[in-house]
């Protein structure tokens, strides 16, 4: 028998005795403990977001769908195979379901553009993305191939219309514009509208490039109404190259969508024999961007020449806010203690009104007073729809600082959320010049001569600069937040100093660069610096004493960073208007290569000492 067979019969005879007893009170405590903290866990749980569940709408139809969010009147929800969103109306939910999401956060926020599923009638629901919307139309881009297409609101759906609406309106149609035909008789054609009358529209086709006049009438029910959408811009005249008729068997249902517009790197030009294009385009427009006619002499009278002590550009007038200012660069202003303003027609305007700095870009307004504009210019809106690439354009100004509206012809390379970029070669002088779409005869961007150091070849003693033709765009600008008032005596102080220091630190790389010999350097006071340096070397060399040779290049060298980090301190010692942070940001960044240069060059030097010593 074991020896412990009598224990473990003890045991199980008594077996509150028993170490292995389960503990049931603790048990029992950490299911209460559990309970208690479902109970108060399952709100959270049962109304989180994101999450997928079964929906019924008021008309009995389920779905099982994944819920993102939701505000006051809509609730997002991707289905279990998709990740574009879809929007239902909370008011068309079930009584539980809207019961249910009531109770979820309320933290969906309606921003464009924005992915959507458009419910289309007869081709089930589309992916797009919604862009933009007027009161009539909304705007969006098929993700399939990046092309730009118009509905009618009350063509959409009631959930669809819903969720349109929340949005603010933020475009209008401008020409040109560019559209794909709905229906007959060219469905599918590329085209590019520049105007219509009441009974007819002028356009621009892709395929061929020829200007035409087509009948309004004669088109489908959709792009009727899309034409009719556009306004009223030309003469009322006969059609003349009418497309075929329609039948009546070939016209889409009233309430299909309207087309698109062509992809945004088709720019047909116009066909320079077509009668319907006007004139001849003005002297010395460059064979890759004939203008559609020539500027007006309107035009030309609002442009103004401003003229400064301590240097010249050009402007022009604009209407902005209902308020008409004179709109021109920064740094045509920047440095001039005093400047004076000149029409194009030799009068004066006043300088004394208020100026202000757009706080990203190099543009300044100055308020000028109504009743002495004569004439001014329109600012295109939306430039990255309503301008396109390859669109002829004309930069007028005042080339050289002549007073000669000089006009410089060329067209868009390329559109960007804040400059447009053109071939047209203009010059000093023509900065602030405004650059004009000829097909939209609107301003498109204002011209700023962008010269660019490239740190990266001033590391390899390879110093140059690059020009290239920019216009900062102004659509993007808003008068009541994107602009500040211009302290004047403080801009124009700090804009004197930037002035100098610029100057310093060009000297400083054409030295290190080799393009300058030392007694050519223009800087007065490097060239002061460098001819003590010349005196002290030579008089090493003859007495042929290499320690005091280094010793003077290091002395030099000493100097000249002083000379550097002394100019940026003035700068960087108060507040900068906007723009001349900005400047201030890249000349700091010159300053510090500048620094690792003669630091590097120091500690060369010592070694070099300490080894002949």
């Amino acid at each position: 028998m074991p020896s412990d067979a009598l224990d473990r019969m003890r045991n199980r005879l008594d077996p509150e005795d028993d170490p292995r007893q389960i503990p049931w009170a603790k048990i029992a405590i950490a299911v209460v403990v559990l309970a208690v903290v479902g109970v108060f866990a399952y709100p959270y749980w049962k109304y989180r977001l994101p999450q997928e569940r079964d929906i019924t709408d008021v008309q009995g139809k389920t779905s099982h769908v994944r819920l993102e969010a939701r505000n006051d009147l809509l609730v997002e929800y991707t289905l279990p195979d998709s990740t574009v969103g879809r929007y239902l109306a909370i008011a068309n939910l079930s009584v539980a379901d809207k019961e249910f999401v009531s109770h979820l956060k309320s933290d969906l926020e309606l921003k464009l553009p924005l992915d959507y599923l458009l419910a289309k009638s007869g081709a089930g629901d589309t992916p797009v993305r919604l862009v933009g919307r007027n009161s009539d139309w909304i705007q969006y881009l098929l993700p399939t191939d990046g092309t730009t297409h118009y509905a009618a609101i009350a063509s959409l759906s009631t959930t669809d219309q819903l969720l349109v609406r929340q949005f603010a309106p933020n475009f209008n149609f401008n020409y040109p514009i560019e559209y794909i035909f709905a229906g007959p008789p060219s469905a599918g054609t590329k085209i590019r509208i520049t105007g219509r009358s009441d009974t007819s529209y002028k356009y621009v086709t892709a395929t061929d490039s020829k200007i035409q006049t087509g009948a309004i009438n004669t088109l489908s029910v959709a792009d009727q109404s899309f034409v009719r959408a556009l306004p009223v811009v030309l003469p009322d005249e006969p059609p003349a190259n009418p497309p075929a008729t329609q039948t009546a068997s070939e016209a889409p249902p009233a309430n299909a969508p309207p087309p698109a517009n062509a992809p945004t790197d088709v720019t047909p030009a116009p066909d320079k024999s077509s009668t319907a294009s006007a004139s001849s385009p003005p002297s010395g427009t460059s064979p890759g961007g004939p203008a559609t006619h020539p500027i007006t002499s309107e035009q030309i009278n609002a442009l103004v020449y401003i003229e400064g002590d301590y240097g010249s550009g050009s402007g022009f007038i604009s209407k902005l806010n209902g308020q008409y200012f004179v709109v021109t660069n920064q740094h045509v202003l920047s440095g001039n203690q005093k400047f004076t303003i000149t029409a194009a027609d030799g009068s004066k305007l006043p300088t004394t009104g208020p100026i202000y700095g757009a706080v990203d870009y190099d543009v300044a307004f100055i308020k000028i007073p109504d009743n002495l504009v004569k004439s001014s210019l329109e600012i295109i809106q939306n430039a990255q729809t309503n301008a396109k690439v390859m669109d002829p354009v004309t930069v007028m100004g005042n080339n050289m600082g002549a007073r000669v509206p000089v006009q410089i012809e060329g067209k868009i390379n390329g559109i960007g959320p804040e400059m447009v970029e053109v071939d047209a070669q203009f010059q000093p002088g023509n900065s602030g010049s405004p650059i004009i779409d000829r097909y939209a005869d609107k301003v498109v961007g204002i011209a700023t001569m962008h010269i660019v150091y490239d740190l990266d070849k001033l590391k390899s003693n390879n110093i140059a600069t690059s020009t290239r033709w920019f216009g900062y765009r102004l659509d993007n600008i808003n008068l009541a937040t994107g602009v500040k008032k211009i302290d004047w005596v403080q801009f124009s102080a700090d804009g004197i100093q930037i002035g100098k220091v610029d100057a310093t630190y060009k000297a400083m790389f054409d030295l290190l660069s080799g393009k300058v010999k030392m007694n050519n350097v223009d800087n007065e006071e490097i060239h002061h610096l460098l001819v003590s340096f010349k005196e002290g070397a030579d008089a090493a060399v003859e007495h042929k004493d290499r320690q005091a040779y280094v010793l003077a290049l290091q002395t030099v060298n000493s100097r000249l960073r002083a000379v550097v980090d002394n100019s940026i301190r003035s700068l960087t010692d108060h507040k900068l208007a906007p723009y001349h942070a900005k400047i201030v940001e890249q000349l700091v960044e010159m300053q510090k290569y500048l620094d690792d240069v003669f630091n590097s060059a120091n500690k060369d030097l010592i070694a070099e000492m300490r080894r002949d010593i």
